[in-house]
């Protein structure tokens, strides 16, 4: 509510559902796209990000930090990869031509980083179960 410049609870109620939507915005992206998230991200949910990633025709990665919330407490899941660094070398990748793959990374809990392509992923659940996980 803050930070979408209201103060009063029932104004934002009202205005909410005009705000911000993933509808159509990725269709205009063209270039490479990474959004690296936390699975319990107690200020928004995974489902919009799926959403908005469907959309983007361009490589795209997304990488859920299983059982992590906003702040990234650094629970195993994100002990096992160094956000920073990774966005980093993406980007140096991008800019120096080499195109990424459209893939869905998953860390887990458990500190294994899996990648599906983005064409083989499995609707996502929240929980990330050893099911999308896989060995």
């Amino acid at each position: 509510m803050y930070m979408a410049g209201y103060d009063d609870e029932h104004e934002f109620d009202a205005a909410a559902p005009d705000l911000v939507t993933v509808d159509g915005p990725g269709k205009l992206i063209r270039c490479p796209y990474l959004a690296i998230g936390s699975e319990d991200d107690e200020l928004t949910a995974l489902e919009p990000t799926f959403t908005l990633l469907d959309d983007i025709s361009a490589p795209k990665e997304l990488m859920p930090l299983q059982g992590e919330r906003h702040t990234l407490d650094k629970n195993l899941a994100s002990k096992s990869i160094n956000e920073l660094t990774y966005i980093a070398d993406w980007l140096a990748d991008c800019l120096a031509g080499r195109t990424p793959d459209s893939v869905l990374t998953l860390v887990g809990q458990d500190g294994r980083i899996r990648r599906t392509p983005w064409s083989d992923r499995p609707p996502y659940h929240r929980g990330l179960p050893e099911v999308v996980l896989g060995e």
